[in-house]
């Protein structure tokens, strides 16, 4: 589905992967990866996902917008927000 770069809250890099572009071996099923940016590239980033940063310590479903956003879709229907 998409391969997205984003930050940690504390600013540290990652990419974000959904959808079809889970890595196979990842053990998520959840259906999203998450990566430290400069292991895009190469072969760790198929055996590995983050579920806290790097960093910071912070988890990666609390901190990384792209992965809040994945967990907690913001739908906006019919008569939302209407007077």
């Amino acid at each position: 589905m998409a391969i997205t770069n984003d930050n940690c809250s504390c600013g540290a890099k990652v990419v974000v992967f959904t959808g079809d572009d889970v890595k196979h071996t990842s053990f998520l099923c959840d259906g999203f990866q998450v990566i430290c940016a400069e292991d895009l590239n190469t072969d760790k980033a198929n055996y590995y996902s983050l579920f806290r940063c790097s960093e910071c310590g912070e988890p990666t479903a609390e901190a990384v917008p792209t992965v809040v956003n994945f967990l907690h879709p913001t739908f906006i229907g019919k008569n939302h927000g209407d007077a």
